[in-house]
């Protein structure tokens, strides 16, 4: 709901939801291709990974995620080097956290995972942001 009220009241709608549509995609192929791999795991249930691809609620956190990328994360964007940084050390450390929470497993060693999940965030999120430039414009 919060999602469908930030696309309604946006000064710039359609290209906030293909943003958030492209940008979502994006990082859910990425989780679902590291599900596939056996990177991640996730446990059955009534949104459980099928067709061989991540959970359903993982798409909809990426698109939650996304709908940020233009507002609360924008300085990011001019600052690559910087958000290279930030996306491998927290983008890494939600998995991590996940995995306490219980929400993915990781069938191997929790260091090599976060290890690689770092090295994939350091080029995922300055990529994404780069994807809400190239869609949205430069930002106001």
């Amino acid at each position: 709901m919060l999602l469908i009220l930030h696309i309604f009241f946006h000064s710039s709608p359609v290209s906030e939801m293909v943003i958030i549509g492209l940008a979502g995609a994006i990082g859910y192929a990425v989780d679902s291709v590291l599900m596939q791999q056996g990177i991640f795991a996730f446990g059955s249930g009534l949104f459980d990974a099928s067709w061989g691809l991540a959970p359903a609620w993982l798409l909809l956190l990426w698109f939650g995620f996304c709908a940020t990328l233009r507002q609360s994360l924008r300085f990011f964007a001019n600052h690559l080097g910087l958000s290279a940084l930030v996306g491998a050390v927290v983008g890494s450390l939600t998995y991590l956290l996940a995995s306490a929470l219980g929400a993915v497993v990781f069938p191997l060693s929790s260091v090599v995972t976060v290890l690689m999940l770092a090295a994939i965030w350091a080029v995922l999120f300055p990529l994404l942001l780069w994807v809400s430039r190239f869609v949205g414009g430069a930002y106001a």
